[in-house]
């Protein structure tokens, strides 16, 4: 989690997603940045595979979806730039 932050500009404790297993599917209604860190899930934004590991933008009317956990692990944390407000 805490690398997932600091790849998109927040502090390490800032809250994020912690996904066990099998990811959601998020659609944006504004631009974003987000970094997805942990294990490794298939990750696309509009049907195009993108990587983990890595600060992502994500343009308005996107739609990221994060598939199942593969391999060893099971939980991954996705981060988003100023974090979750109300969390």
């Amino acid at each position: 989690m805490a690398v997932a932050n600091m790849l998109v500009g927040n502090n390490e404790n800032v809250a994020a997603l912690e996904i066990t297993h099998s990811g959601p599917t998020i659609f944006f209604h504004r631009p974003a940045v987000v970094a997805l860190c942990g294990a490794v899930m298939d990750v696309t934004v509009d049907g195009v595979e993108v990587t983990m590991w890595t600060r992502l933008p994500i343009p308005k009317g996107a739609e990221l979806v994060i598939g199942s956990a593969k391999g060893t692990g099971c939980r991954a944390y996705l981060a988003v730039f100023g974090g979750l407000p109300g969390v």
